[in-house]
């Protein structure tokens, strides 16, 4: 995440926001995020940021993430679990219908690595990124 902000304002020239979001961090996790330009902000604050111009990273949420995502804003990157029609992937953040339709229909999917088939993947997950697709 911070490597991503890091390259987007090289490119960009501009100062980037980056929050994040995770009930386990300590003081200290708090304090090196802030290091590097990174706010921690309280659930449901976190929530509040997603928009059209954000970069979602999402590792593992404990709540529907992907469909809390779906009703405020089409993000301008997603990074999280690869959007399949029949998940496995943890009850906690399902791929419901409403999220399969929105990746499916406007974004396009771009894989780390080839490693999910062969089940070398790290945590048993696919993680992916999701940029929308360009409108003709």
């Amino acid at each position: 995440m911070i490597s991503i902000k890091g390259y987007i304002e090289e490119i960009t020239d501009k100062k980037i926001k980056c929050y994040a979001q995770d009930p386990h961090y300590t003081a200290v996790d708090t304090w090196a995020l802030a290091g590097h330009g990174c706010e921690v902000l309280d659930d449901p604050r976190a929530l509040l940021e997603i928009d059209d111009n954000c970069i979602l990273f999402s590792c593992c949420p404990a709540l529907p993430l992907k469909d809390i995502t779906v009703g405020l804003a089409r993000p301008a990157m997603i990074i999280w679990d690869s959007v399949v029609a029949k998940s496995h992937h943890g009850c906690h953040n399902p791929n419901s219908t409403h999220v399969q339709n929105m990746i499916y229909n406007e974004y396009d999917c771009y894989r780390f690595w080839d490693l999910h088939y062969t089940g070398l993947a790290p945590f048993r997950s696919d993680p992916v990124v999701y940029i929308p697709r360009q409108v003709e």
